[in-house]
């Protein structure tokens, strides 16, 4: 649960702002709502993890390390230099970005960007879900 506290806050902090009023029930259901939308979907493994996955070895922080393992190996790739900077100093990026992952970079970047990283992927899960409802639409066809 490392990390919720911050994702939930975030939301609720920016519903309130946006609907200029103090917390209320409907915007804590609907900041609930939000957040379990984007633990389930968008940061799929990070909190939970499913019986299927428990059952598998090295099943804790699964999401977090198979994201900190790519996130290495494009610093690799795209930025050799700081990779080697780092890794000759005993540094790798699997020390200080598992936050930004975990707390989905609040806290980390500017509100606004944050609220930018939100939107994006909040409308690749909808497209997504559109192109799913479309595919089963054509086969009940």
């Amino acid at each position: 649960t490392q990390g919720m506290n911050f994702l939930v806050g975030f939301l609720l902090k920016q519903q309130t702002m946006m609907m200029q009023m103090p917390t209320s029930s409907a915007s804590e259901a609907e900041c609930y709502s939000l957040s379990k939308t984007f633990i389930e979907h968008v940061l799929t493994g990070y909190y939970f993890i499913s019986e299927k996955k428990k059952s598998e070895e090295n099943a804790d922080w699964f999401a977090l390390k198979r994201d900190l393992k790519v996130l290495d190996e494009k610093t690799k790739r795209l930025f050799p230099r700081l990779h080697e900077t780092l890794s000759a100093n005993g540094f790798s990026v699997t020390f200080f970005c598992p936050r930004w992952f975990l707390c989905a970079f609040i806290g980390v970047l500017p509100d606004e960007v944050v609220k930018k990283v939100f939107d994006a992927l909040l409308f690749h899960l909808w497209t997504q879900k559109q192109q799913q409802q479309q595919q089963q639409q054509q086969q009940q066809r």
